[in-house]
């Protein structure tokens, strides 16, 4: 039967692959097949983190939000946690000593597609933040790719918006050697300009091809990086 590691729920998120992630006093459950509850929920599943066990054991989850790129934020009383889609792996923790969070309260969250901002409200006030995220796209539309040139004293990313969701990006130099794959968030991907090797980009011009995971929606575009 279905059931939760605790009875007190302070929040549930709804995915994009009909999953349910409810969050609770002793951790989070997942329901698969949410949309066609009770019929078809026969059992929820708990996240295991490969190295810790159940994921948020013991911790009281405020609330979970899934953005675009099908990540989970999931707000506690220690930090703000960004996992994978499918929450069995941490990919980053804030707190108030590693970035500008008002407090490692996170009482709610709030995900606004169209802009990848996020809003994280705690027990000391609220705050926002951009996450390279945005609103899931159907195909290629207007895409940029920026800053464009990348200049030399520049110590940002890379930004790619407009991508067809989930797209799987290669970035090449103009021989066609590949330096870096990714995937985007949503219709958002990034990259911090360093190669497979941690090399940073030597100046030159480079090709960005995007696809989806048919093969059938597909885009080029080119920038440059100079000295």
């Amino acid at each position: 039967t279905a059931r939760l590691p605790n009875n007190t729920v302070y929040d549930i998120s709804l995915d994009v692959d009909d999953n349910l992630w409810v969050g609770t006093e002793n951790g989070v459950a997942v329901f698969a097949n949410a949309t066609q509850f009770p019929e078809k929920v026969e059992r929820s599943f708990l996240p295991v983190f490969e190295e810790t066990g159940f994921l948020f054991r013991n911790q009281r989850v405020n609330c979970i939000a899934s953005d675009p790129g099908k990540r989970k934020w999931v707000g506690t009383n220690s930090g703000l946690y960004l996992l994978n889609s499918s929450g069995s792996e941490q990919e980053q923790h804030f707190t108030v000593e590693n970035s500008p969070l008002l407090s490692n309260t996170v009482l709610d969250l709030v995900i606004n597609d169209a802009t990848g901002e996020i809003f994280i409200a705690t027990d000391k006030g609220l705050i926002s933040y951009r996450a390279d995220l945005s609103m899931r796209l159907s195909s290629h539309q207007n895409v940029s790719i920026f800053p464009n040139p990348v200049r030399g004293d520049y110590e940002g990313l890379l930004g790619i918006q407009g991508l067809v969701a989930d797209a799987i990006l290669s970035i090449t130099d103009v021989s066609g050697k590949k330096i870096y794959e990714t995937r985007s968030n949503g219709s958002t991907a990034t990259w911090n300009l360093r190669d497979y090797r941690d090399q940073r980009a030597e100046p030159g011009v480079y090709l960005v091809f995007s696809t989806d995971a048919e093969g059938q929606e597909t885009f080029v575009g080119k920038f440059a990086v100079v000295r």
